[in-house]
């Protein structure tokens, strides 16, 4: 899944694939799936807006086209770097918050179709 997202006036390249999960853990030491399903808003737990400004970065890096061993590569430098280019604000929106969830759980959810419709194979 790949969408543009605007933030401050800014468009944004966003891209999740099958290996964003594997990226955001190498670099954050966690399972965004599972971070994500535990966290219920900002209200009550602040480490939700660290879960989405690390999958943003994950994406956002992704959608620059970065081979996938440099993207393997990415430290918490790289980072707080790209952080850094935003304001506070600019990514704590909930429009934001949810767009970039929007990304990640659009690419969970399989386009494959079943060449028969009720599972089973016709007989021969």
């Amino acid at each position: 899944m790949r969408k543009t997202i605007t933030i401050s006036g800014k468009d944004y390249e966003f891209e999740s694939t099958a290996l964003t999960a594997h990226a955001y853990k190498k670099l954050f030491g966690s399972d965004v799936l599972a971070a994500l399903n535990k966290e219920k808003s900002l209200e009550t737990d602040k480490s939700l807006l660290d879960t989405v400004q690390g999958l943003a970065f994950v994406m956002n890096m992704q959608a620059t086209g970065m081979e996938v061993k440099k993207l393997m590569r990415l430290s918490e430098d790289d980072f707080w770097i790209w952080l850094n280019s935003f304001e506070y604000g600019d990514l704590t929106t909930d429009t934001v918050i949810n767009e970039v969830i929007g990304v990640w759980t659009a690419n969970l959810v399989t386009t494959a179709k079943s060449k028969n419709a009720e599972g089973a194979q016709p007989e021969s």
